[in-house]
């Protein structure tokens, strides 16, 4: 459809759209004269043709040939259409209409909307008001005209301790990675046929609805059942979600899942106990003496010292109290050794050997030592100014974390981290442990985990590994992370030391 205008102050010109061609066409009847290309623009817009697309060149050569001829529909703009535009998320629950203003074209109709709307299924899911709203304002925004509603997914099984203070076997590290010691944990024990773990069902979730109506569907929460046949437990005869002791003994929580060990509770190691080598776990409620030895298949807990004894254990090892040794004269070795599979924890350690699998977590003072950790060494507790490594070698695979590294007596002290090679010496020594045979199905689980965590702390190992100190970096302290190492000559500012490319930085405000 065509569509002339003539303006009232300028007879000589007038203004045609051809909607066929999309072009804003100009007439002159006679010469124009020296009209300059303001007093034109003011005439298209005069006309209400100020939307269309005008095309300068156009107009130029318009005026040049009109100022001493007439022409005759001469192209001096474009026209352009309403658009109309649906979005429908991919998720199918939210729907977004706009519509855009012609320049100079054709207006989007409410029909059009609502065919559009028709064919992708939503005319019965929208306000129509809203819609006719949204097409008369053509403001060219997106706005939301039907709303689904999400399923909610179903909630995996899970399980319920029901015995009261189980010891947690895994790392107890809050978020700034330092260690509670306001709660270490205590032992307990419980009797054959008590109850230790309830198992709750997978739920089925609820189905929810997209913009067109179309049901989509919940995803059923994982199921997870009870490991029957782990040692010292089996299931309830009177319900088949319950976990029950087989044995007397001290229960241990390991993920999601109870093993009831027999403990050996002792006041002291010494003389009159000889060494200890016990197939569960172990509690000493004072002191491990000078030269004793205790090995447990599973924890050892000390509420004393330890003075220059060995200690090896198959799970944790907590001392409430320190470790105290000392270098063999004419040797490099210690009389005081602890070794476990999992952490250790203890108030202070000075002159010992220590290589755990996971964290090492000491309170107050770590002092001419050896220590190949798992994971994080970490020295300091909330709240306390204490927290001091002071000469030594200190290895852990992903973070060594204390106030103070070094001392002002310039004792030598060697850290680092991200070591590749031991980590990856581990895991392989673990995987041939997993390849012997009858081992119990609880070591084969422990193992399955240990590696998993192992493999994920190996790809991320470069990219994590740093050392931190809250306060300062004394001079005589050696960093080494991965394969680059700085040697430090003088006090230096605490923060994190992070491996960036071939040299060692620190991010004070990490």
């Amino acid at each position: 459809m065509d569509e002339s205008d003539e303006i009232d102050s300028d007879p000589r010109i007038q203004f045609r759209t051809d909607q066929t061609r999309k072009e804003l066409l100009a007439s002159n009847k006679q010469p124009l004269g020296e009209m300059t290309l303001a007093k034109l623009n003011e005439a298209i817009a005069t006309a209400g043709h100020g939307d269309c697309q005008l095309q300068s060149k156009q107009l130029n050569t318009f005026l040049k040939e009109a100022k001493t001829g007439t022409v005759s529909n001469f192209p001096i703009g474009l026209l352009a259409d309403g658009e109309v535009n649906l979005r429908i998320d991919k998720d199918g629950l939210q729907a977004w209409l706009r519509v855009s203003a012609p320049a100079g074209g054709v207006p989007v109709t409410l029909e059009e909307v609502l065919d559009l709307l028709r064919a992708e299924s939503l005319e019965e899911g929208v306000d129509l008001e809203r819609v006719k709203n949204i097409v008369q304002r053509a403001d060219g925004e997106d706005h939301l005209i039907a709303e689904g509603r999400a399923p909610e997914n179903g909630h995996d099984a899970w399980f319920e301790p029901l015995v009261p203070h189980m010891v947690d076997r895994r790392p107890r590290i809050d978020d700034s990675e330092r260690a509670d010691f306001r709660d270490l944990g205590g032992v307990i024990t419980v009797e054959r046929g008590q109850p230790l773990l309830r198992r709750h069902p997978p739920t089925e979730g609820t189905a929810g609805v997209d913009v067109t109506g179309l049901p989509i569907p919940a995803k059923a929460g994982k199921d997870q059942r009870l490991k029957a046949g782990k040692r010292g437990v089996e299931i309830s005869a009177d319900d088949p979600d319950v976990l029950v002791a087989s044995i007397d003994g001290q229960p241990i929580w390991k993920g999601d899942s109870v093993t009831v060990s027999p403990a050996l509770d002792l006041d002291a190691v010494d003389l009159s106990t000889g060494n200890i080598d016990f197939n569960g776990s172990v509690r000493v409620r004072g002191e491990i003496a000078h030269g004793m030895r205790v090995r447990a298949r599973d924890d050892i807990i000390v509420s004393g010292t330890v003075d220059g004894a060995h200690l090896d254990a198959g799970g944790d090892i907590v001392i409430r109290g320190g470790v105290i040794g000392q270098r063999r004269r004419g040797r490099v070795d210690f009389n005081a050794v602890i070794q476990c599979e999992g952490s250790v924890e203890a108030r202070f350690v000075e002159h010992a050997l220590i290589r755990c699998g996971g964290d090492l977590m000491v309170r107050d003072l770590i002092a001419h030592s050896e220590v190949e950790a798992g994971p994080k060494l970490v020295v300091g507790a909330r709240g306390t100014r204490k927290g001091h490594i002071l000469g030594g070698r200190y290895d852990a695979y992903e973070v060594i974390r204390a106030v103070q590294l070094g001392g002002p007596s310039g004792a030598e002290s060697s850290l680092r981290v991200g070591n590749a090679f031991r980590l990856k010496k581990t895991i392989r020594r673990l995987e041939r442990r997993l390849t012997q045979a009858e081992l119990p199905p609880e070591e084969v689980d422990d193992l399955r985990e240990r590696l998993s965590k192992l493999n994920a702390l190996a790809r991320r190992l470069q990219e994590d590994a740093c050392i931190a100190a809250k306060d300062v970096v004394f001079a005589k302290v050696c960093m080494q992370i991965g394969s680059v190492s700085r040697q430090f000559t003088q006090e230096s500012p605490a923060g994190t030391y992070r491996r960036r490319q071939n040299r060692i930085d620190v991010d004070t405000n990490a």
